[in-house]
C-alpha cells in the first residue's frame, strides 16, 4: 500500500522488487508520497539514512535515463526533502554515518551533468537548477549565523588574538563543508561551468552553489586551481547586460573565492585572460554604465583587478598592449584616474567631468588609485614611468593639496570627503616617492608635503603625511631642500608637543630625522643647532612612556636617530657626552626590555669609540642596584650564558669544548648565522685590534633601519594577520625572534674591548671576576667554535681539506681550547682565593665570637670580686673567714 509507504527502504523494495520494477507510476507516486509526508509531518532524514537516500537517487537516475520521465517530478520534491537539516539519532552517528555525506552528495552529480538524460525528454534546465540549489543550500547550512556572529564580536577580533567565528569557518569548515570536499560535487560544478551553455537558465544556480562552496578554504583552493575564476571572468566580460543576476552571482563567487583562498588563489589569477576579461568589462561599465547600479558594479570590478593585482605575477599583463597604438589596462586606469582632477587645474575646462562628489564615485576614485599604486613597483618601474608622466598623474593627487580653497569647493567636496581623499592620496604618494622620487621632485610635491603638514593639526592627516616625507627623506637630494623649508622646526615641535601628538606620530618624526641625518653632515649640524641632542636626552628615559601606542619601535626610532644624527660626528658625540648621553644609556640599559638591549649595547659600545666617553662611563652608578657600568655587562653577559645553556661550577666553566654555545645548540645557532666574528679569517690573531673591537658591534645602522621599517610597513600591509593578532603583538614578536638571533657577549666583548676590562677590578666580586675571564678571551672562544662546526660539517660531508687548511684549522682549535683551559685555571685560582677568604673570614668570625665572649667573662669576674670589697662590716654581723683569706 503506497499510503503506508514511509521509508526509504520500503521504496527502494518497490523499485527492485521484481513485482514492481516495471511500475514506475507506482515509483512516482511512492516518492511523492514520502516527500510530501517528510515536509507536512515535519519528520527529517537522518544520517544513518543516507546510504538508502543516495541508493533512492541513484535508482530515480537510472528510471529517468531509460526515459521514465514522469519521475521528474517526484525527484524535485524529494530534493527539496533533502534540503532540510540532517538529524543525528545519537551520538554514535557522528562517527558512523556522518562519514558517509559523500555518498549522498556523489548521488547528486548525475542530477547536475545530466550526460545521460540528454534524449530523456526531461526538462534539464529545471533539474539541474534544483540541484544545484540543494547543493547552496546544503554549503550553506548556519552561515549566515556565524556571519551574524562575526559581526557581533568584531570589536573583540579586532583588540584580542582569537579567531573570529568567520574565520575559523574559512579554516576548519563543518559538517557540510567537509562532506562537500571529500566529495565529487566540486569538480562536477566546474564541469559544468566549462561545458555547458554559459548563459542559459541555470547557470546562475551553478554559480551560486560555486559561491556557497567557496567559503572553505580547500575547496577554494580546488576551485582555482581548476580554472573556475578564470571562467567566471569571462562570463563577465560575455555578458550583454552588466545589471543581471548572473553577474552579480559570478562577482559574489570571485569574492569568496578570492576571500577565503588567500594568496595561492590570487596568484591562480595571473593569467592573461583575466586581465584581458576585466579590461574589457571594465570599459564596458564606464562607457555604458550611467545609473547608480552601474556605479556599484564598476566599484565592485575595481575591488577584484585589485585582488588580482596582489600578484606581481599578473602585473605584465596589465602593462602589456598588442600595438602602440592600443591603450594597455594600466593607461585606462590613468586616464580615468586624472580626468577630472587636471580638468579642475586647466584654465580651459573643456571637457565634462566624469564623476562626482558622491560616495560611490568617490569610492570609485580611490579604489583607482590603490590599483595604480599596485602596478608601481620596483621592477615595474620601466614601463610605468612614461604613463605616469604623461597621464600627470602626481598633478592629479597634489591636486587634493590645493591651498587654493575655491577650486577644492568647486567640486563640493564636503570636509570630511576631501579628507578621506587626502588621507588616500598620501598613502599612493609614499609609494610614488620611492619608485619615481625624480618625477616628484619636478612637480615641487616635497614642498606641497611640507606645507601640508603645518597646515593640519589632526593626527591621522599629520600622520600619513609624515610616512610620505619619511619615504623620501632617504633620497639625497630632497635632505637638502626639506631642511631649507623648515621640516626640522616643525618635526621637533611635533616631538616636543606630547599632548598634542602621539606617539606613533613622534616615532615617525625621529625616523626623519634619522634620514635626514643619515650621512648627511650639513643636517647634522642643524640638528645639532636647533636642539636636537637635548630632544633625543629627553625621550631617552630608563622607563617607557606609558601612552597609547608601540613604545618598542618609539625606542628603536631614538636610538636610530641617536646612531644617524649624533654618532659618527665629533662635535655632535661631544655635545652628547657632556650632557650625559652616556649615563643615559646605562640608565636604559639597565631598565630596557630584552628587544632593546641588543641596540642599547651596540650603542654604547659606539659612543665609546669616542676616548672621551670613557670617564663617564667609569663614573656611571645604578641608583637602583648600586652597581657599576662593569657590574651592569657581566650581569648581562651572565643571562646570556643562561639562555644558551652554558654552565659554570663553583663559577669556573664547565665544557671547555663549547664554552659559547654547548653541543646541543650548536647546529641551531649555526644555521641563525650567529657569528660575530668573520667566518673567513683563519685565526684571531690575524685580526687587527680595531678590527676585533668593531666585530663585537653586532648592529649596523643600516641593519636597524631596514628592520624597523620592515617591521612597520608588514603590520600596516596586514593589520590583522590570519591567526587574529593585531599588528602591535606581531610587531613585538618579530622583534624577540630578532633580538634572539643575536649573542649580546659579543657586543658586551666589544665594550669591555674599550674601556678596558680592568676598569672596575677592585669593586668585583669574585664571582664577578670569573665570568670576566671568559668575556676577555670571547673572539677566541667563538673563533674555536667557529672551526669545530667547520671541521664537523666537513666530516659529516665527507670533505677532506688540503693538509695546510687541516693543519691551520687543528691549530685554531688548540688554540682556542688552550685559552679555555687556562681562562678555568684562572677561575679555579679565583674559587680558590674565595673559598679561602670565606674561611678566613668565618675563621675571623668565630675567632670575634670566642674574643667576645672571653672578655665578657673577664668582665664579669672583675665586676665580682670588686663588689665584695667594697661591702662595708655591719656592727650586726659577723664577717665570714673565706677559704682565700691569706693572713
Amino acid at each position: 500500500d503506497i499510503g503506508k509507504m514511509s521509508s526509504l527502504t520500503e521504496i527502494i523494495q518497490l523499485f527492485e522488487s521484481r513485482h514492481t520494477e516495471q511500475l514506475t507510476d507506482r515509483h512516482a507516486e511512492a516518492i511523492l508520497h514520502f516527500s510530501k509526508l517528510y515536509k507536512t509531518s515535519g519528520k527529517v532524514i537522518y544520517y544513518k539514512e543516507l546510504e538508502e537516500l543516495a541508493h533512492v537517487l541513484g535508482l530515480v537516475h537510472k528510471s529517468l535515463a531509460s526515459g521514465k520521465a514522469m519521475l521528474l517530478e517526484p525527484l524535485l520534491e524529494l530534493l527539496e526533502v533533502c534540503g532540510a537539516p540532517f538529524m543525528k539519532e545519537k551520538s554514535s552517528d557522528e562517527t558512523n554515518f556522518v562519514v558517509k555525506l559523500p555518498l549522498f552528495l556523489n548521488a547528486l552529480c548525475p542530477f547536475l551533468k545530466c550526460t545521460e538524460l540528454q534524449t530523456a525528454g526531461i526538462d534539464l534546465p529545471q533539474l539541474i537548477a534544483a540541484t544545484a540549489t540543494l547543493v547552496s543550500k546544503f554549503a550553506s547550512y548556519q552561515v549566515q549565523e556565524i556571519k551574524n556572529q562575526d559581526k557581533a564580536e568584531f570589536d573583540g577580533q579586532l583588540h584580542g588574538n582569537k579567531l573570529s567565528p568567520l574565520t575559523i569557518l574559512y579554516l576548519n569548515g563543518n559538517r557540510n563543508l567537509k562532506g562537500l570536499l571529500n566529495s565529487d560535487v566540486p569538480e562536477t560544478l566546474v564541469d559544468v561551468l566549462a561545458a555547458n551553455d554559459r548563459f542559459s537558465d541555470y547557470m546562475v544556480y551553478i554559480v551560486e552553489a560555486i559561491s556557497s562552496c567557496s567559503l572553505y578554504r580547500p575547496i577554494a583552493h580546488k576551485f582555482a586551481n581548476m580554472g573556475v575564476v578564470k571562467d567566471l571572468v569571462q562570463i563577465l566580460s560575455e555578458t550583454a547586460n552588466t545589471q543581471s543576476i548572473q553577474v552579480l552571482a559570478c562577482i559574489e563567487a570571485i569574492w569568496n573565492i578570492l576571500e577565503v583562498g588567500g594568496k595561492e588563489v590570487v596568484d591562480a589569477m595571473a593569467l592573461e585572460e583575466i586581465a584581458i576579461g576585466l579590461k574589457k568589462v571594465f570599459e564596458k561599465v564606464i562607457k555604458e554604465g550611467y545609473k547608480l547600479e552601474d556605479k556599484w558594479l564598476r566599484n565592485e570590478l575595481c575591488i577584484l583587478i585589485n585582488y588580482a593585482l596582489n600578484s606581481p605575477l599578473s602585473h605584465k599583463f596589465f602593462l602589456s598592449k598588442d600595438t602602440e597604438k592600443d591603450q594597455s589596462f594600466f593607461e585606462i586606469l590613468l586616464k580615468y584616474a586624472a580626468h577630472d582632477e587636471l580638468n579642475l587645474l586647466s584654465e580651459d575646462k573643456e571637457e565634462k567631468l566624469l564623476f562626482t562628489s558622491k560616495e560611490e564615485d568617490t569610492e570609485f576614485k580611490k579604489l583607482l588609485w590603490t590599483s595604480i599604486s599596485s602596478l608601481i613597483k620596483e621592477e615595474t618601474r620601466t614601463k610605468v614611468h612614461a604613463p605616469v608622466v604623461d597621464s600627470k598623474f602626481v598633478n592629479a593627487l597634489l591636486f587634493y593639496f590645493n591651498t587654493d580653497q575655491s577650486i577644492l569647493a568647486a567640486h563640493r567636496w564636503q570636509a570630511p570627503q576631501l579628507r578621506e581623499m587626502q588621507l588616500h592620496a598620501l598613502s599612493v604618494i609614499s609609494n610614488i616617492i620611492v619608485i619615481m622620487p625624480e618625477l616628484f621632485r619636478q612637480v615641487e610635491g616635497h614642498k606641497v608635503l611640507i606645507r601640508f603638514l603645518s597646515q593640519y593639526a589632526d593626527t591621522e592627516r599629520r600622520l600619513a603625511c609624515t610616512k610620505a616625507i619619511l619615504n623620501a627623506a632617504g633620497h639625497e637630494f630632497f635632505k637638502k631642500e626639506f631642511a631649507e623649508e623648515g621640516i626640522m622646526d616643525i618635526l621637533m615641535d611635533m616631538i616636543q608637543n606630547k599632548k598634542d601628538n602621539s606617539l606613533e606620530l613622534r616615532e615617525y618624526a625621529f625616523n626623519i630625522f634619522s634620514r635626514l641625518c643619515n650621512n648627511f653632515r650639513p643636517n647634522q649640524k642643524e640638528f645639532r643647532r636647533k636642539g636636537g641632542i637635548e630632544l633625543i636626552m629627553q625621550n631617552l628615559l630608563p622607563s617607557y612612556p606609558s601612552e597609547k601606542g608601540n613604545v618598542y619601535t618609539f625606542v628603536l626610532a631614538i636610538n636610530d636617530c641617536l646612531w644617524n644624527a649624533v654618532y659618527r660626528n665629533k662635535r655632535s658625540e661631544l655635545h652628547f657626552i657632556d650632557v650625559g648621553g652616556v649615563f643615559a644609556i646605562l640608565d636604559m640599559l639597565e631598565a630596557c626590555d630584552e628587544v632593546h638591549k641588543r641596540v642599547l649595547i651596540s650603542s654604547l659600545s659606539t659612543i665609546l669609540e669616542n676616548p672621551k666617553a670613557i670617564p663617564a662611563f667609569q663614573k656611571w652608578t645604578s641608583t637602583k642596584g648600586l652597581i657599576n657600568g662593569s657590574q651592569l655587562l657581566i650581569k648581562l653577559y651572565q643571562e646570556e650564558d643562561d639562555r644558551y645553556g652554558v654552565k659554570y661550577g663553583d663559577g669556573v666553566l664547565a665544557n671547555a669544548e663549547r664554552p659559547l654555545t654547548p653541543k646541543v645548540l650548536a647546529k641551531k645557532e649555526q644555521a641563525k648565522g650567529i657569528a660575530v666574528l668573520d667566518k673567513g679569517s683563519l685565526s684571531i690573531s690575524r685580526v687587527s685590534s680595531s678590527a676585533q673591537a668593531s666585530a663585537g658591534t653586532t648592529l649596523k645602522k643600516e641593519s636597524l633601519k631596514s628592520f624597523t621599517e620592515k617591521l612597520r610597513e608588514t603590520a600596516e600591509q596586514q593589520r590583522i594577520d590570519i591567526n587574529g593578532n593585531f599588528s602591535e603583538s606581531y610587531i613585538y614578536k618579530r622583534m624577540i625572534e630578532e633580538a634572539h638571533v643575536f649573542d649580546l657577549r659579543a657586543s658586551i666583548f666589544a665594550v669591555f674591548y674599550r674601556v678596558g676590562f680592568d676598569a672596575h677590578i677592585k669593586d668585583l666580586s669574585y664571582p664577578e671576576q670569573q665570568r670576566l675571564e671568559i668575556i676577555q678571551i670571547y673572539p677566541f672562544l667563538k673563533n674555536g667554535e667557529i672551526w669545530k662546526d667547520i671541521k664537523q660539517e666537513l666530516e659529516e660531508t665527507s670533505i677532506r681539506p688540503i693538509l695546510d687548511d687541516k693543519h691551520w684549522m687543528e691549530t685554531c682549535i688548540e688554540e682556542a681550547t688552550e685559552q679555555a683551559e687556562c681562562a678555568i685555571f684562572n677561575q679555579s685560582l679565583l674559587a680558590n682565593d674565595m673559598k679561602r677568604g670565606a674561611n678566613q673570614q668565618l675563621e675571623g668570625y668565630y675567632t670575634s665570637l670566642r674574643t667576645t665572649k672571653n672578655e665578657k667573662k673577664n668582665a664579669t669576674t672583675s665586676r665580682s670580686g670588686a663588689g665584695l670589697k667594697s661591702i662595708p662590716a655591719s656592727p650586726d654581723i659577723k664577717p665570714q673567714k673565706t677559704p682565700f683569706h691569706l693572713f
